[in-house]
């Protein structure tokens, strides 16, 4: 008797009678229901099947393009700022083998994915290479964009306590020095939409910048006065050790808190921070910082 071997045979599925795809620019994950259909591994369905999902444009993805061998759903996230278009090619396969001339692949099905441009528009920050508070005069800034843009100038950028002075730069990067107007606080802002991407989007506001200007910490430490302010730090009562014409207090805002012609006053009504004195004697006038805890 002739034993005839089982050959096994390929299997096959169906998917969408219009399966390309189309998504938007950094629109995230993306599934397709029910992409491929009528799956069958040819013998039964007994044996375990794969899809093989490959394209020619991986860079468009994140997570590149899979098929759920069970549900048959698509899935694939694109890369960020990322747009263009690739051909996907599916195959399904079979753990049957291919002994005695067996087909364990089906034949290849393609479909298109493409990714289309958003208009991104362009953020904005502000930094500075000093830190806050700072005595420096001027002080250094740098706006930077996310991207190139046109048309921004030194008259975009909006100062409280200081004026600008050095701007330079182009594309996505430009500096500028700051001169302080006094002692406190000073803040920069860029609106939205005062410069453009080559796209034609208008940027972002800019996140507030603020830093605090004090002109005397690089001449605190060098002050050989023979008088005193104690305690320093305090939780309210200062004193001073010598007889004083008048004692003014201002926050690190520059706005005046207290004002006294006693060389003995209290702080327990302000909030914990550092604050600026400023000491008139008959000699002299000097300032000085304490901090109140």
């Amino acid at each position: 008797m002739e034993i005839r071997k089982t050959l096994n045979d390929a299997p096959s599925f169906s998917i969408l009678v219009s399966p390309d795809q189309t998504t938007l620019e950094d629109s995230g994950a993306q599934t397709v229901n029910g992409f491929a259909s009528n799956i069958d591994d040819g013998d039964g369905n007994t044996q375990n099947l794969t899809f093989n999902v490959t394209n020619d444009n991986n860079a468009l993805f994140s997570s590149q393009p899979a098929i759920n061998e069970v549900t048959g759903n698509l899935t694939y996230t694109s890369a960020a700022n990322v747009s263009g278009s690739t051909i996907v090619t599916i195959n399904l396969s079979d753990d049957g083998g291919t002994a005695n001339g067996g087909i364990d692949t089906s034949a290849d099905q393609t479909f298109t994915i493409t990714i289309t441009s958003a208009n991104d528009e362009p953020t904005v920050v502000i930094t500075s290479t000093e830190g806050s508070p700072t005595d420096a005069n001027p002080i250094p800034v740098t706006i930077t964009f996310s991207e190139s843009v046109l048309n921004f100038d030194i008259n975009d950028i909006l100062i409280t306590n200081g004026s600008l002075t050095n701007f330079s730069g182009s594309d996505a990067m430009y500096t500028v020095e700051v001169i302080p107007t006094t002692t406190g606080v000073i803040t920069l802002n860029i609106d939205a939409n005062v410069a453009t991407s080559a796209s034609g989007d208008g940027n972002l506001s800019a996140l507030e910048f603020n830093i605090i200007y004090d002109e005397l910490l690089s001449t605190d430490e060098f002050d050989n006065d023979t008088f005193t302010i104690y305690p320093n730090p305090t939780k309210g009562n200062v004193y001073i050790s010598v007889p004083i014409d008048k004692v003014t207090v201002f926050d690190y805002s520059g706005k005046k808190v207290l004002e006294t012609t006693k060389n003995t006053f209290n702080l327990s009504g302000l909030e914990s921070g550092i604050y600026i004195i400023n000491i008139q004697t008959k000699e002299k006038q000097i300032t000085k910082r304490v901090i109140k805890f």
